[in-house]
């Protein structure tokens, strides 16, 4: 479901420094429309190597 937009999530990531599966979730259903629970998409993201930790500084 989600694998034609690994890429850009994980761009999101890197870019915008998303910090959290809700950042992730919230951005998904803004950019793409795309409804999906915050454990299935924690599973993903560990799965598919996309990482939206809380960078330090």
């Amino acid at each position: 479901m989600l694998e034609p937009y690994t890429n850009a999530m994980k761009e999101k990531v890197n870019s915008e420094s998303i910090t959290s599966i809700m950042q992730m979730k919230t951005w998904l259903t803004q950019e793409y429309a795309i409804e999906v629970e915050p454990s299935w998409l924690f599973r993903f993201c560990k799965k598919n190597s996309v990482f939206p930790i809380k960078k330090l500084e």
